[in-house]
């Protein structure tokens, strides 16, 4: 990503936050994080989204028009055809999508072929598309001097006992981390 971009983060879970941050050090001028959730439109604030949209009351696609013209890059965090429809629609010309959220095995898009005209373009990313030898010890050292910013992300501490409960809050979509403790 060029610094000065502008990006919209369609999804705001533990993923599309990290996807904030991930935008806000690599140089983004804006971030237009989309989600159906107040408190993690208002954690991605935290984290460096310089705008945000409830998608429940406002269309992402409009926001991210009027906002800022369009926008350089959409990363889709939920793996819903829908969704990465609207992170299609919200690009500029030479914009790209990128798709973060894992679709069902087998799973079919489609997508409006015109933006292809304006040299948009679509790339698929598994793991951050990392190299884990270099970005590890890195995002570790960002973490460390506070650039990187994981323990904001941590909705709960949980234990074994409530494993079954942290799955139920993670399908309801209830929170952006929870992480699994042994005392």
């Amino acid at each position: 990503m060029r610094p000065g971009s502008r990006v919209v983060v369609i999804g705001c879970g533990g993923v599309g936050l990290n996807i904030v941050q991930g935008a806000r050090m690599a140089g983004a001028e804006r971030i237009l994080a989309v989600d159906i959730g107040e408190d993690k439109l208002a954690l991605a604030r935290t984290l460096g989204a310089t705008d945000t949209v409830s998608a429940l009351h406002d269309d992402p696609v409009t926001a991210a028009r009027d906002l800022f013209g369009g926008a350089d890059y959409a990363f889709e965090a939920l793996g819903r055809e829908q969704t990465i429809q609207t992170a299609w629609a919200s690009l500029d010309v030479h914009g790209r999508l990128v798709l973060v959220g894992l679709l069902a095995s087998g799973a079919r898009l489609t997508l409006d072929a015109d933006p292809f005209v304006n040299e948009q373009s679509v790339q698929g990313c598994y793991f951050g598309s990392s190299d884990l030898t270099t970005d590890v010890p890195e995002l570790a050292e960002r973490y460390l001097t506070g650039e990187l910013l994981l323990d904001e992300l941590i909705t709960r501490r949980i234990t074994l006992t409530d494993l079954d409960e942290g799955f139920d809050a993670l399908r309801r979509a209830e929170g952006s981390r929870h992480v699994l403790t042994f005392d």
